[in-house]
């Protein structure tokens, strides 16, 4: 596939017989060297349109998007995005981009249902179009049953019911999910710097703010972690073990490059006591495990043992210190 080509294609501008070769050739891609393409030249800005295709795009996101919760135009650096873009227009997965459904001010005429998981174990929730979501201890879920648009703050792993008319969106703050029918992970704590949203299986598309008031959206395949910092407005990906992203489901602790005390909030959440540091303790240290057991001294343990700590545990406080 020349350059040239895929620029033709990209523009809009290829003849019938070029896009009767393109699109076959798309289609034969596995997910890996879809991804490859898509990702290289992400942070190089895209060569200019020609005018009269630069024009036809910009009226079909700016209609497309006019709608949306932040009223931003989706700002897609990479030209072979909208290859695949166009790959999945072409299959029919329209729904994907569509508008949100809930809209600014719409929010307080919504009946939403809220579910909070205030025990210690793993809570599973059933969605009114027979979804289900996981939630993990002191995470809350709204959902309406009248729209498939959720807002998360915390963690839970979604297995979605496929309803190809009607994509299930998950707001996570300056981050939304799209999603036609999969399986998914979503971290999203509002004391935690990082949202993550790992994919298992099917497909998504995410959308987060970036710099400049602009909106980018990536489409993950099975493996693939979105990684968030809201504070920077960056994003990268990374891959991830499927089996273990899932473990928590079955009440193990699955803790993924974390700052330690990011670790601490969480395990302070999950077994309702204060953990104590000196400020500055743990600064830049980062912490990965999954623990089948919920048993919070054995995690201590651990941890002391990889970060070089003492720790005591009086009733509902931890204190911690150092090892010297």
């Amino acid at each position: 596939m020349t350059p040239e080509k895929w620029q033709r294609y990209i523009d809009g501008e290829c003849t019938e017989l070029e896009k009767k070769e393109i699109i076959p050739y798309l289609q034969s891609l596995s997910p890996a060297e879809l991804e490859a393409g898509m990702s290289g030249g992400w942070e190089d800005d895209a060569p200019p349109m020609p005018g009269d295709s630069a024009a036809r795009m910009d009226a079909y996101v700016s209609g497309m998007m006019a709608q949306s919760r932040r009223g931003k135009v989706v700002a897609l650096r990479n030209r072979f995005y909208w290859a695949a873009a166009g790959l999945l227009l072409a299959a029919g997965v329209f729904p994907l981009w569509e508008p949100l459904i809930i809209r600014p001010g719409a929010q307080d005429a919504v009946a939403w249902q809220v579910v909070s998981n205030t025990g210690h174990d793993v809570q599973k929730v059933t969605l009114p179009d027979s979804s289900s979501v996981w939630l993990t201890p002191h995470s809350e879920l709204r959902y309406a049953a009248e729209h498939r648009t959720v807002l998360l703050n915390g963690e839970a792993y979604f297995e979605v019911r496929p309803h190809a008319a009607k994509p299930f969106r998950v707001e996570t703050g300056e981050v939304q999910t799209l999603v036609l029918g999969t399986h998914f992970n979503i971290e999203s704590y509002g004391d935690e710097a990082a949202t993550r949203v790992s994919l298992t299986d099917g497909k998504i598309a995410v959308t987060a703010a970036q710099e400049g008031g602009r909106d980018s959206t990536l489409l993950l395949a099975p493996g693939q972690r979105l990684v968030y910092h809201g504070v920077k407005k960056q994003f990268r990906t990374e891959t991830f073990d499927r089996e273990k992203e899932n473990a928590w489901k079955k009440g193990f602790i699955v803790l993924n490059d974390l700052e330690v005390r990011e670790v601490f909030r969480r395990l302070e959440k999950r077994f309702g006591k204060k953990i104590r540091h000196s400020p500055g303790m743990f600064a830049g240290k980062r912490f990965s495990a999954v623990y089948p057991r919920a048993d919070l001294d054995l995690i201590l343990q651990n941890m002391a043992f990889v970060q070089d700590f003492r720790y005591t545990i009086h009733g509902d406080s931890v204190l911690i210190r150092p090892s010297k």
